[in-house]
């Protein structure tokens, strides 16, 4: 049997999951990108973006290099099935299609490049302060390095105590975990993320305008507060009075909730507007959309300063259902 080639360019956004915001929602039609970098816009297809080669690449005896990517396709294989349902029926779906929702959700969460350095970093910040511990005493420092030794560890020994503490003590260098690292750390917090996406309270916005149409984005799940609070405290997915944003087609977008009740919500322009403002916000570089208009995006000033339109959701007379 011939052996299948690895495959090598690694979505975080997943090919089936951008068909749904190209014209025809197919993966063979086109969609436009825009680079908030660098005020571009172009065409492409689903397969041609939000990919890296080689992102999930496990290079550890004993595993595929494809293992995870290989595993992801089989996961997309049932999620694109509950997209497209939700898509036809509109309707957020029940039991285990549901859960398979959630799980994708999460999996978009932890799997964009900014979410898996964001992810890394508290490890990171943890091994800095270990050092520090280590390196307290020349003698602590020789024991430790005596002890990885002998279960085995190659320590370079070419640098001494006093020059290592002193360029810790500077911050002089940088600790950063491996790909394989990343990528176990960033799948091991689906066990937090995915119960608490669970739990909230998630409604439907239906766009029947052809005119607008939502957009979707390198990082199309948006995690926001609902109230104000100081700068620098950020949302966290179990705290309440946040909202989740995430487009899943031209004409759908889902909202999570802790508060409310599940609905489905006809989406006024206003309403579009300010979910497309947010998918833009919090884009890490580039927007895709039906739309060859993207470029409007930059004609709405500081997009800091987005209404919150989405919170008047809440007030019954400032709603339409459809349920």
């Amino acid at each position: 049997m011939t052996k299948q080639p690895i495959s090598r360019r690694h979505h975080y956004v997943p090919e089936f999951f951008l068909a749904g915001f190209t014209e025809s929602g197919e993966k063979d039609d086109f969609l436009f990108v825009f680079d908030k970098d660098k005020k571009k816009q172009w065409k492409s297809k689903p397969d041609s973006v939000a990919f890296e080669h080689d992102y999930y690449r496990f290079d550890l005896k004993g595993i595929e290099p494809d293992y995870i990517e290989n595993n992801f396709a089989k996961f997309e294989s049932k999620a694109s099935k509950v997209i497209k349902k939700i898509i036809k029926l509109r309707e957020i779906p029940a039991d285990e299609e549901f859960i398979i929702l959630m799980n994708l959700i999460a999996l978009m969460v932890v799997r964009g490049p900014q979410n898996r350095r964001i992810f890394s970093k508290p490890l990171e910040q943890m091994a800095k302060i270990s050092l520090q511990i280590m390196t307290q005493t020349e003698e602590r420092w020789k024991s430790i390095i005596q002890r990885m030794k002998r279960s085995g560890y190659d320590i370079e020994s070419n640098i001494t105590y006093n020059e290592f503490k002193k360029s810790l003590d500077r911050d002089g260098f940088s600790i950063t975990l491996t790909r394989e690292g990343q990528i176990y750390n960033s799948l091991k917090s689906l066990d937090l993320i995915i119960p608490l996406l669970i739990d909230r309270k998630w409604s439907l916005l239906i766009s029947e305008d052809q005119k607008n149409k939502f957009i979707c984005s390198d990082s199309p799940v948006a995690l926001r507060w609902t109230i104000p609070v100081p700068a620098f405290w950020g949302p966290g997915f179990g705290m309440e009075n946040t909202e989740l944003t995430v487009p899943i087609s031209n004409n759908l977008s889902l909202i999570g909730r802790f508060e409310g009740q599940s609905q489905k919500i006809l989406a006024k322009p206003k309403y579009i507007a300010a979910i497309n403002k947010i998918t833009l916000i919090f884009a890490e570089r580039f927007v895709y959309s039906a739309n060859k208009d993207i470029l409007w995006l930059r004609k709405n000033g500081n997009v800091g300063d987005t209404p919150d339109l989405i919170s008047s959701l809440e007030r019954p007379n400032k709603r339409t259902s459809l349920s």
